[in-house]
């Protein structure tokens, strides 16, 4: 039986879940942002690389804006990763609690 300190405490568990749960879902929604503008940028280099009589420049600024890129996704990943990892433990935290509560 829950008793108010613990209901509490519950309640506190349940909530930040939740919030794991928006962090998780809002980072994996910014990676697909990610997705998205970098494929948009690709062809936007493919375009200018075809018209451009300065390839060279071209080439070395895309390979320049490519790096920059790969960064940001590996580090967003990071970040989705960190998310999912505080989900998982929020949730086996809260299991734990409701099957005590439930004992």
């Amino acid at each position: 039986m829950l008793t108010p300190i613990s209901n509490v405490h519950h309640l506190r568990e349940l909530s930040e879940s939740e919030d794991d749960a928006l962090r998780f879902h809002n980072s994996l929604q910014e990676l697909r942002g990610l997705r998205s503008h970098i494929h948009h940028a690709a062809d936007y280099c493919e375009m200018a690389f075809l018209k451009s009589k300065d390839k060279k420049t071209l080439m070395d600024n895309t390979k320049e804006y490519i790096c920059r890129a790969v960064v940001t996704v590996v580090d967003h990943i990071g970040t989705v990763s960190h998310n999912l990892n505080c989900r998982l433990a929020n949730t086996d935290r809260v299991s734990r609690l409701s099957s005590e509560s439930t004992a």
